[in-house]
């Protein structure tokens, strides 16, 4: 069954999206994170420091106003971070994109490589990389994670409303972003989400 309309993505999703990503992540905190992520090549510590970078990274995409490439700029953690550190600073980036998403005007349309994007798609960008990555982390760490079904029952509606709905929405944002097989569907080799201007126009509940 296909989605008849995508529902648009706000600040306050996000800031879910980090807050179980966070709450996952530190009885972590006194792992190695320098094992390899799941299905990735970067470490954990990287993939964390890839996942604050998009949140600042995104954030300078709207109060900037890009309209074409990102900022010449990004974020690099410190060489002697901890990991209790860096998943204070996730909350921290998450916190800052949010507070963006919440005060731009809500005309704002910024460039990304995927099209451009509204502020419900750059939520969605937040929310992706953030469910994602932390999912690649908590997988090679061997740490529960399994995010709200609604989070990701919207995500997916927003940012691939190609994916057919399903009884795990969490299950069908992992196959959606090639990180698991269904029993009727095998992992794809490759993927991307939509920025679709049209796709953002009803609120999320």
């Amino acid at each position: 069954m296909m989605r008849a309309m995508p529902l648009a993505l706000t600040p306050a999703q996000l800031d879910r999206a980090v807050t179980v990503s966070t709450e996952a992540l530190r009885p972590g905190a006194d792992l190695d994170w320098s094992v390899t992520a799941q299905g990735l090549t970067w470490s954990c510590r990287f993939t964390a420091e890839h996942m604050a970078g998009c949140h600042l990274g995104y954030a300078l995409l709207v109060t900037g106003r890009r309209q074409e490439r990102y900022l010449p700029m990004d974020l690099v953690l410190d060489d002697d971070a901890d990991v209790p550190g860096i998943i204070d600073g996730l909350q921290g980036t998450g916190a800052l994109l949010s507070s963006v998403l919440t005060t731009a005007p809500a005309e704002v349309v910024v460039w990304h490589p995927y099209g451009m994007a509204d502020l419900s798609a750059v939520a969605g960008m937040g929310i992706i990389e953030t469910l994602v990555h932390t999912w690649d982390i908590t997988m090679a760490l061997g740490l529960a994670f399994d995010p709200d079904a609604d989070l990701c029952r919207s995500t997916l509606a927003r940012m691939f409303p190609e994916v057919p709905a399903d009884d795990d929405p969490w299950q069908s944002l992992l196959w959606a972003t090639g990180r698991a097989e269904l029993a009727d569907r095998p992992r794809r080799p490759r993927w991307k989400w939509t920025n679709d201007l049209s796709a953002g126009s009803q609120p999320a509940a």
